[in-house]
């Protein structure tokens, strides 16, 4: 999986919250803005910081 995700990404995710997801037009933030989700699931991926 690290070969899609680099490890640092993977890290940034982990440390997220995921039950304390802000939602905005109908896709859920996870981590800053790490990822979003929308019905479909994972959207849209951001680099880490």
């Amino acid at each position: 999986m690290d070969q899609v995700f680099p490890a640092t990404w993977l890290k940034v995710l982990a440390a997220a919250t995921p039950h304390d997801l802000t939602v905005t037009e109908g896709q859920a933030m996870i981590g800053n803005g790490l990822g979003y989700f929308g019905s479909n699931g994972l959207a849209v991926v951001n680099p880490a910081p």
